[in-house]
């Protein structure tokens, strides 16, 4: 600190063009005391503090106000100790009359990046601004030297600045004109000497000076007249009031000019609490008085409140009740005020009000079931409500007595024999049977009221549902307030008399403390019907493929039409079927239906019918592929179509277009719509139909082509022709099939090559096993070929990997894709056995490298196939580890080898027990997965993005097998017999000559014996039996009998 000519000041400033010391008006301070710790420095800061409560609102020292005060530590060479000076800067002064000015102006538009004096110096500009023509009362940042008369100059960089010296009274006046300085930096080495007070040496200090030089001057701006006007000061928030709607408390209070913002202060509480002015109420807002002292002895377990604060730009503020602290006090004071008015931050008078005690649970309404989408679907719908609304939904109309313990998480207290106080919850007095009946017939669902419907319910079809709905609050402080006990339970105790004698007696125990729920609505019920099959099919030359969406079905039904009548040629529980023997170009009428079949009731419910006619193909489908040859060339590929005549290929190209304007048509876009008509032309004609590629030259670069082959064969007299297309693009495109693969600790990166590309750029990052980034930044690899292989893994970790292509002017391509290399191999050598001594199937795989546990997954449909990877997606059930049919209630165990991890498998083998169907073919999938918490595992990709992958799956018919026997009777006659299979129709017998040759069907039978009475004596014969019946879920099956071998007696 400074003194000069009687005033103090933080900085001694000097010039180095000049060498100049001298001081500003913004760095004068005002000296109000000296302390001897920091600790009292800032005790004597909080003494010169004006508060409203704890708020500081200012500092007043000697009639003066400021922002705010601070201290300084400065050595006193006398005593040898550091003294701590607390002070006041001039700039932080407030005045409630008074006010500093701030100004502001448009920079000057010289491109000063470029700008150079004579000397070739580069230019900065800044600007000196002038007051009331003094240019030393209002301090800037910066010096320059004005080089034609070597005087200082003050200033700034800045394009705004506030002129905290001048400081006006109401009515008083300030002028101000401002001017652009243009000005080069010179840098000189600058030595200073310093004292060290430990030994008193000196030491010097060489450091680097920067001083500004003027080169040329802007123009004066015009002069600018600021008046000061006086502050008006604002009254505190009056007419606050508070009302309970609906969810929300509604604060309002009277509004006042001049005011920017207001503050809600506000308590909620579990019980009243003393408050009767602001003063209570602060003590309670700050958690520190008397009052909240007296309140923090007596609380209860159950007592508690929260404070908050809300801003509101209008005089009024919703607040959101928590029914559980239902008793609202309330205050309001002012935030900011507009320019030209200024508040002492008063606190309005405190409001009080209390909620409804039960919260906002209002009963739903007009619950009904409505029809959607022309009646194919269904709703459940109500009166919308602001509130949180659960759905119970009954099978059978069965209703049990606690259906919803699990939300309401009811508990009460009892005294027990020995007279201690014991907490019961309802979910622990229900009996197994109660529990089970709830979990196997009632089932909840959680919506938002006020959307007033909701759908996604799955039904089993034929079965009557009952459904009911209530509101609920499920906020925790009104949770433990007690309330009317929602039920009462038995509680049996052991109670010990005067003889010691031990009785036991029942006591009835209230359920007080639970989830706030409303009553419950009106019941509606609903049977739902089995959805109608939505079918797709695909026609092969000798076959028609039948695929149907999953429903809420069993399996589905298929008729053929066969004359004049349909015949049933399958029942599948599968989403696929092919009929196949089909006479190529011919057409087939087919209906299907699908059905429910539920088991346990043994019933069975139908959808109507779906009819549909399909052609088969007199030829096979035809694909159609495209590769760039060369930059101008590229070559086409197509599959070899049976019976074709020839093949024409046809090109259209972007530019090859027709584009007509709809006129009055403007799309969101605000341009017009538009019509395109493409136009093919026939590039080349191949009546060699062995011939299945074709090169394509003299094409543009950055033209996009479209190519479409038409494969010419005749039908009878008809000349018919069947067509695939693809598109090329001749320049550089993103990589195109970028593939992963892990090996050990590298990881290899392939992509399709691209003829346009000089390299390629691959961009990756690295992962640790748990998902988090192994650096800040992702790592970027130049490479000529279409490979890399990153290198150097730990185990577990994995990569991210994108990749683009460059040319030789270095333009690149768009990033492909980016792909993970979280994938474990995939489970392979899958086997399914039906052990019959444990009644359960047996699951058997190989180990995989990296996993840590696996998981089966059982599916009655067949699995998702990625053709090109050779994986199947590992969808379905999880395996039962054990399950059970106690009290008549179904229940499964998964395992859980791995930390609890559901599903989890640590070895290599496993038991399905799960109460499987007989004569039901189920798909077994296994997948390979990493630590616990990771995202290692075996993927794939799909149509659907990438899915946990399994490899080639098991396939087991589970609970029939057929075992044959042959032996030779007399006459040259060869028995064949077999076991009887449950739910067999049929038993087919073939015969043949070899045991991989040509089987031929030589009986049919609903015995379980045949008698081959053509075999030829001296002859070897192989005979298997093929049994056709219908599964335990009403479906067809057909399994077969090993190849059994005979030698006919003479």
């Amino acid at each position: 600190m400074y003194r000069v000519n009687g005033k103090t000041y933080r900085a001694l400033r000097s010039c180095d063009a000049t060498g100049y010391h001298y001081v500003t008006e913004g760095d004068e301070i005002t000296e109000i005391t000296v302390s001897d710790s920091s600790e009292n420095a800032k005790k004597r800061i909080d003494e010169y503090a004006v508060k409203n409560d704890t708020q500081v609102l200012y500092y007043s020292y000697n009639g003066h106000f400021y922002k705010q005060l601070t201290y300084e530590s400065v050595y006193d060479s006398a005593s040898k100790k550091y003294k701590y000076v607390v002070y006041a800067n001039a700039y932080e002064e407030i005045s409630f009359e008074k006010t500093y000015v701030k100004i502001s102006w448009n920079p000057v538009n010289n491109d000063t990046a470029t700008m150079k004096n004579k000397a070739g110096d580069m230019m900065k500009v800044g600007y000196e601004v002038v007051c009331d023509g003094n240019t030393k009362v209002y301090n800037m940042p910066g010096l320059f030297l004005d080089a034609s008369d070597g005087t200082v100059h003050e200033m700034i960089t800045s394009d705004e600045a506030r002129l905290p010296y001048v400081i006006l009274n109401s009515g008083q006046q300030v002028s101000v004109k401002v001017r652009a300085v243009y000005y080069h930096e010179v840098t000189s080495n600058k030595q200073e000497v310093y004292w060290n007070w430990n030994d008193n040496s000196q030491y010097i200090i060489e450091s680097k000076q920067t001083k500004y030089v003027v080169d040329m001057y802007g123009k004066w701006s015009d002069t600018y007249t600021y008046k000061n006007y006086s502050l008006k000061k604002l009254s505190p928030v009056t007419g606050t009031k508070v009302s309970e709607k609906g969810k929300e408390m509604s604060v309002t209070w009277n509004a006042q000019n001049g005011v920017d913002s207001y503050r809600v202060y506000y308590l909620r509480s579990s019980k009243p609490l003393n408050i009767t002015n602001i003063e209570s109420f602060l003590q309670f807002y700050n958690k520190r008085g008397t009052l909240y002292d007296a309140y923090v002895n007596a609380k209860g377990e159950n007592d508690s409140y929260e404070t908050d604060s809300e801003y509101a730009s209008d005089p009024y503020c919703n607040i959101t009740i928590d029914s559980g602290l239902p008793y609202f006090y309330c205050s309001v004071r002012l935030e900011s005020a507009e320019e030209g008015y200024f508040s002492d931050g008063s606190y309005s008078d405190v409001i009080t009000a209390t909620a409804s005690i039960n919260g906002n649970i209002p009963t739903v309404k007009n619950l009904k079931i409505e029809k959607t989408y022309n009646g194919d679907d269904w709703q459940l719908s109500w009166t919308p409500i602001d509130a949180d609304v659960v759905i119970y939904v009954f099978e059978e109309g069965k209703k049990p007595a606690h259906y919803n313990y699990e939300l309401l998480n009811a508990y009460g207290y009892y005294t027990d024999g020995q007279g201690q106080q014991k907490k019961l919850y309802l979910k622990d007095a229900l009996t197994e049977l109660e529990s089970k009946e709830i979990s196997s017939y009632v089932r909840s669902y959680k919506v938002k009221g006020i959307d007033g419907s909701y759908s996604a319910i799955s039904l089993k079809p034929g079965v009557k549902y009952t459904f009911v709905a209530h509101t609920y609050d499920a906020g925790s402080s009104l949770y433990n307030i007690q309330k009317k006990p929602v039920f009462t339970v038995n509680k049996e105790i052991k109670v010990t008399d005067a003889q010691k004698n031990q009785t036991y007696k029942n006591i009835s125990v209230g359920m007080t403390y639970y989830t706030a729920m409303s009553p419950a609505s009106n019941m509606v019920s609903y049977t739902d019907k089995v959805s109608v099959p939505r079918v797709y099919t695909k026609a092969g030359k000798n076959s028609i493929k039948l695929s149907f969406t999953r429903g809420s079905c069993t399996g589905y039904e298929i008729y053929r039409l066969s004359g004049k009548k349909y015949k049933k040629i399958a029942t599948t529980t599968d989403y696929v079927y092919t009929d196949q023997n089909l006479k190529a170009g011919t057409k087939y009428s087919y209906k299907v239906r699908s059905y429910y079949y539920d088991p346990d009731r043994k019933t069975k419910s139908y959808s109507i019918y779906k009819n549909f006619t399909v052609s088969t193909s007199r030829v096979n489908n035809i694909v159609l592929k495209v590769a760039k040859n060369s930059k101008n060339t590229v070559k086409l590929t197509w599959t070899k179509v049976g019976f074709a005549t020839k093949y024409e290929i046809y090109r259209t190209s972007e530019s090859d277009k027709d584009i007509t304007e709809i006129s009055g048509w403007i799309n969101s876009g605000n341009s017009a719509v538009t019509v395109e008509n493409t136009k093919y032309e026939l590039v080349k004609t191949i009546t060699n139909a062995k011939t299945t590629t074709y090169t394509d030259k003299k094409l543009k670069f950055g033209e996009s082509y479209t190519y479409l082959i038409c494969a010419y064969y005749k039908d009878g007299k008809t000349l018919k022709y069947i067509t695939a297309s693809t598109r090329v693009k001749m320049q550089l495109e993103e990589p195109r099939n970028l593939v992963l693969t892990n090996k050990g600790k590298n990881v290899s990166v392939k992509w399709d090559a691209d003829k346009y590309a000089a390299g390629y750029q691959i961009r990756y990052m690295v992962y640790d096993k748990y998902g988090e980034k192994k650096t800040v930044a992702e790592k970027y690899v130049t490479v000529k070929k279409n490979k890399y292989t990153i290198k150097g893994l730990s185990s577990g970790e994995y990569v991210n990997v994108s990749v683009r292509a460059y040319n030789s002017q270095k333009e690149y391509s768009g990033w492909s894709s980016s792909k993970e290399s979280t994938s474990l191999a995939a489970v392979k050598s899958i086997k399914a056995v039906y052990d019959t001594k444990k009644n359960a199937v047996k699951i058997t795989w190989k180990k995989v490298k990296g996993a840590k546990y696996y998981k089966v997954v059982r599916s009655v449909y067949t699995p998702l196939c990625n053709t090109d990877e050779k994986l199947y997606a590992a969808t379905g059930n999880l395996i039962a580890k054990d399950s059970n049919d106690e009290t008549g209630y179904y229940s499964e165990v998964h395992y859980r080898e791995y930390y609890g991890e559901d599903g989890s498998i640590t070895g290599t083998a496993a038991y399905d027990r799960a109460r499987l169907k007989k004569g039901v073919k189920y798909y077994y999938m296994v997948s390979a997965y990493g630590e616990k918490g990771t995202r290692i595992a075996s993927y794939m990709t799909s149509e659907y993005g990438t899915q946990v992958a399994s490899g080639k799956p098991a396939v087991i018919i589970y609970g029939v097998k057929v075992a044959a026997k042959v032996k030779n009777n007399k006459k040259g006659t060869v028995t064949v017999s077999y076991n009887k299979v449950t739910g067999a129709k049929t038993y087919q017998i073939y015969r043949a000559e070899k045991k991989n040759g040509k089987y031929t069907l030589i009986g049919t039978t609903k015995k379980t014996s045949f008698a081959d009475k053509k075999a030829k004596k001296k002859k070897t014969y192989y005979y298997k039996v093929v049994v056709n019946g219908r599964n335990e879920l009403l479906a067809d099956f057909t399994i077969r009998s090993s190849a059994v071998k005979i030698k006919v007696k003479k």
